[in-house]
């Protein structure tokens, strides 16, 4: 099982037992996110030409400053 589905799986397991407003859910949820961001962008950056600074850039100001 990747990494990605065991958080997953971890966070609904908490999610059952402690509930959608727990802190242990939400930090779970978030290490979820986390690595399920993670495992996108690796999978895109490994068949990718390389990016551009401009690019690398918006990019980064992205996961800094989350969605606008």
């Amino acid at each position: 099982m990747s990494t990605v589905a065991t958080l997953a799986n971890t966070a609904n397991v908490i999610k059952r037992h402690r509930g959608a407003e727990s802190v242990e859910y939400i930090d779970a949820k978030r290490k979820h996110a986390a690595a399920s961001i993670e495992a996108a962008i690796r999978k895109n950056l490994a068949t990718a030409p390389p990016l551009t600074e401009d690019q690398t850039e918006r990019l980064t100001a992205l996961l800094r400053g989350g969605v606008q």
